[in-house]
């Protein structure tokens, strides 16, 4: 895997590059010629305490802050992208196919500026790497040799043969192990799917590095490294329960893929997840969301609170002054908050389905309500 980091993206778009995507898409001529037109006689200036400076010309790039320039900056990368999945140089295709769907390849993905490309073999990959320096010569872009990132699987250190040049060829791309995180569009990527423990580690979670596949280190890996880093998007994403059990499906597979088991289209999730003491992802969702709902409810001085507060409120036909009442009459009136699509309103779905009340707030200091038991008794199991 190869993550680019790509020098100066925006300034270093020819304007023959341009017409040149703008051509591949069958765009109308004046639409090009209007492009073009942002690059004629185009000048800029500098804004400094003594004044603007002289203005100098500018015979290259998108304008920054052009609604129209990210549009323009994808359709020229899509060619990137396209050779890399049906490379031109060598005249095959490349990528990454999954061991679960055997007809699902992913050569690369790309967020305007941002590039990954993905291979099965270093063979496949420096293939892909050569045409993303022919097309960097051939556009006049450069990569940032140090910032790119390039994950190997099997990594044998700095001394690797298999690294990549840069674009010039000056600069060697180290390859890394795969237990090197990389942080790509805000999120931490880490592709090891083994995760080395301690023996007193193991002794503390109660896992062995042999046995059965309930206690191998790849239920540790989805434990104790996939879920943390999936809680704030379940907290917060948009998230159906027929996403929650594609994600499901594709981690148990990864772990009987793992521990050499056949059977698993025969398997009950259910029960495996209870046997190898795995959280289910619908119901962690719903568990998280209950959790923040119930300590924001209870939350007087700050303003997600305060948010909460009034949000519930709402959903139940009353002021955010009438917060006891409210959570009181939350038992006998379960209707109010169905016609909602926000998260909110699927959160309280999910407890009324499920029989679960709040407790006064007044009360909840002296006792704990009901739905805080059974989330504390739902946490624990899913730690």
């Amino acid at each position: 895997m190869v993550a680019y980091d790509q020098v100066k993206a925006y300034d270093c778009v020819q304007a023959f590059t341009i017409k040149a995507s703008l051509e591949r898409f069958n765009l109308p001529e004046k639409f090009i010629r209007y492009v073009l037109s942002n690059l004629e006689n185009a000048t800029s200036c500098f804004k400094t305490f003594y004044g603007p400076t002289r203005e100098i010309s500018v015979e290259t790039s998108v304008r920054q802050g052009d609604p129209l320039s990210p549009l323009i900056y994808i359709l020229v990368s899509d060619a990137l992208h396209e050779g890399l999945a049906n490379n031109p140089i060598f005249a095959r295709k490349t990528g990454y196919s999954f061991s679960n769907d055997s007809s699902l390849t992913i050569a690369s993905t790309g967020y305007a500026d941002d590039t990954m490309t993905y291979s099965e073999s270093w063979e496949a990959m420096w293939m892909s790497h050569e045409w993303v320096r022919e097309f960097c010569h051939v556009h006049h872009t450069k990569i940032n040799a140090n910032k790119t990132k390039y994950i190997v699987s099997d990594s044998q250190g700095e001394n690797d043969p298999r690294w990549l040049p840069s674009v010039d060829g000056k600069d060697k791309i180290i390859p890394l192990a795969s237990s090197y995180q990389i942080r790509y569009l805000g999120l931490w990527l880490w592709t090891l799917i083994e995760v080395p423990m301690a023996s007193d580690e193991q002794n503390y979670y109660g896992l062995e590095m042999e046995g059965p596949p309930c206690k191998s280190r790849s239920r540790a890996t989805e434990v104790l490294w996939l879920l943390p880093r999936l809680d704030c998007g379940l907290l917060h994403a948009t998230i159906t329960e027929r996403m929650c059990n594609a994600w499901l499906s594709t981690i148990l597979h990864t772990l009987c893929s793992l521990s050499d088991m056949r059977s698993f289209s025969s398997i009950n999730k259910k029960a495996f997840c209870l046997l190898a003491g795995l959280p289910d992802l619908w119901m962690r969702l719903h568990t998280t969301r209950a959790a923040e709902l119930l300590v924001n409810l209870n939350t007087n001085y700050c303003l997600c609170g305060n948010s909460t507060i009034a949000r519930f409120c709402s959903l139940m036909g009353t002021t955010s002054r009438n917060i006891a009442q409210a959570m009181h009459d939350f038992e006998p009136k379960g209707t109010c908050y169905t016609h909602a699509t926000n998260r909110m309103s699927s959160t309280l779905k999910y407890l009324k389905e499920s029989g679960i009340t709040f407790a006064n707030r007044r009360e909840t200091a002296k006792s704990p309500s009901r739905l805080s038991g059974l989330i504390a008794g739902a946490l624990s199991n899913c730690d």
